[in-house]
């Protein structure tokens, strides 16, 4: 992976930081709240679905740094960044929940489950950081391996 792929992967990772503390400061923190406000759900909604998609970006971008084939589907990018390395078979195993999530909020908004979507959303609070540690981790392990030590 060059440095500017590495560059492009660490900016994704931040945008997706600054969509998370947008997504902790809009959602209500009950969800008798979260139910009882409507421009509330509607922000929670897109926040989540932006979220699920940098992660999906970035994980395009990993896959495209090792010259592989882009990944088909969404599911597929966690797999394949979980074969890179890059995450744990864990956050993998979340992240293809919140694709299915994200499909949801995309396609079927018109039937969502409101009491689920807070649900999710107050999951991905705790689990976007455990990806975002494990990309951040490869992306330093790998900057590692190719800097040459110096050797005084």
């Amino acid at each position: 992976m060059s440095p500017d792929q590495a560059l492009l992967v660490r900016e994704k990772l931040a945008s997706m930081e600054g969509y998370l503390r947008e997504l902790a400061s809009s959602l209500p923190p009950t969800r008798r709240e979260y139910l009882a406000h409507q421009p509330a759900r509607r922000m929670v909604e897109r926040l989540l679905q932006v979220v699920v998609q940098s992660a999906i970006d970035a994980n395009a971008l990993l896959v495209e740094g090792q010259s592989l084939l882009p990944p088909a589907s969404a599911r597929e990018s966690f797999q394949m960044a979980r074969d890179l390395g890059a995450i744990d078979e864990d956050v993998r195993e979340k992240f293809h929940h919140y694709v299915a999530v994200r499909n949801l909020l995309v396609h079927q908004y018109d039937r969502l489950d409101d009491k689920r979507v807070w649900k999710d959303a107050q999951q991905l609070l705790q689990d976007a950081p455990l990806y975002i540690a494990q990309v951040r981790g490869y992306l330093s392990a790998k900057n590692a391996k190719k800097s040459p030590r110096n050797h005084q």
